[in-house]
């Protein structure tokens, strides 16, 4: 949503129309530039003449922003690699969106996403470039500064309309292991905070002494070869009591509530947090924007053809007023 409001809010920057600004000082002929802008689909003309001939700063608050985007989808596609190994194996790519080893039969290379990473790369290169050509340049109307911007702004703009393409087919193709996830956080320690915060509920401890406990619990269970699962209230009793030298005696079903994954999930209610009920309001409202944000492009596009139409339409209509003014009707003369 925030890479859509900066891609709009360049839009907003980009689409004012630069024709009739002339050298710099506009011409004497009398144009209407408010008329052209118009035919040609922008919001407006670019008041100031020098700035329409001078400034290119709206190409590259475009190539910043989709900079910006292409640096999110490579980090998000860093991770769904990460995810799609066999140590994690969270989630697999369609075959579609892969590729085998040169010489490992069993290998499967997620390359699609690795090409979401390159080409964010890329984009971010032609941002560079596109400030270099700008930097130490005069506001006038010279190649550098004016022209050899455009050429890394549209190889950007190229890429990430590709890579979006892609990154759409891919993430629509994959498939997610959701007992294989459920499994890893029933092992791992995620839930070792929440069991400090049970301390802190049921024992009146500060988190800081809680935090050293569950910390010593922790340590003795990877000592031991257990799970977080297996954990029981005797074992934060030791902790406690080579720490500070008493037994907590919290409740094994307060124990067992805390270290339950699902159940951490179900008790992040604040906003912003994992419950359920929270994500349903996240995603509905989130589904409902992206709609919003689509019949936004929907319109712009609207609007471009509708231009475009009415660009041709006056282009014809003033062509046959010509011609009809030089052809005057037959005379029946020969």
């Amino acid at each position: 949503a925030r890479d859509h409001t900066r891609l709009t809010a360049s839009l907003r920057h980009t689409n004012l129309c630069p024709l009739g600004a002339g050298a710099l000082t506009t011409t004497a002929f009398p144009l209407d530039r408010v008329m052209v802008a118009e035919l040609l689909g922008f919001d407006a003309p670019m008041e100031v003449a020098y700035d329409a001939v001078s400034s290119h700063d709206d190409a590259l608050e475009a190539v910043g922003a989709m900079a910006v985007l292409m640096t999110f989808l490579s980090r998000l596609a860093t991770d769904l690699i990460a995810w799609s190994t066999w140590e994690y194996g969270f989630i697999e790519p369609a075959d579609r969106h892969s590729a085998v080893s040169s010489i490992m039969p069993q290998k499967k290379n997620p390359a699609a996403l690795e090409h979401v990473r390159a080409a964010a790369g890329m984009v971010q290169g032609a941002l560079a470039a596109a400030l270099g050509s700008t930097k130490n340049t005069p506001f006038a109307d010279v190649n550098d500064a004016v022209t050899a911007v455009n050429e890394p702004v549209l190889d950007a703009a190229l890429r990430t309309t590709r890579v979006l393409v892609l990154a759409e087919e891919v993430f629509a193709g994959l498939s997610l292991r959701a007992d294989r996830m459920a499994e890893a956080a029933r092992l791992g320690f995620g839930s070792a905070t929440e069991l400090a915060d049970v301390i802190v509920r049921e024992a009146g401890l500060s988190f800081r002494m809680a935090h050293n406990v569950v910390a010593g619990v922790v340590s003795d269970a990877l000592e031991r070869g257990i799970s977080a699962d297996a954990i029981r209230s005797a074992d934060l009793d030791r902790s406690a009591e080579a720490h500070f030298g008493r037994a907590l005696r919290i409740r094994e079903e307060a124990v067992r509530q805390a270290l339950d994954p699902a159940e951490n999930i179900r008790t992040r209610t604040v906003q912003g947090g994992p419950a359920p009920g929270n994500m349903a309001a996240m995603i509905a409202a989130r589904r409902a924007g992206l709609a919003a944000d689509r019949d936004a492009v929907r319109a712009l596009a609207a609007r471009v053809d509708r231009a475009r139409a009415d660009c041709f339409g006056e282009a014809r209509r003033r062509v046959s007023e010509m011609s009809s003014s030089r052809h005057p009707t037959d005379t029946g003369r020969p």
